[in-house]
């Protein structure tokens, strides 16, 4: 299988990349750096990286987007 660039998936909402990367075959481990008690809108991914083959870890971040 060919690696994906996974530079393209930094800063994307955690589910649309979660769906991508499945619908692909591989598997996700999720990391998150959460603020605890803060109103967020979003969790985007801040780092992917591949741990083997077929295993992907994303570290995920909550943000609030208010535009």
């Amino acid at each position: 299988m060919e690696k994906l660039d996974l530079s393209c998936f930094i800063g994307e909402p955690l589910e649309d990349v979660k769906k991508t990367l499945s619908d692909k075959g591989l598997n996700i481990i999720i990391k998150e750096f959460l603020k605890p008690k803060m109103k967020t809108d979003s969790k985007l991914v801040v780092v992917a990286k591949y741990i083997n083959a077929n295993t992907i870890e994303l570290v995920v971040g909550d943000f609030l987007i208010n535009l």
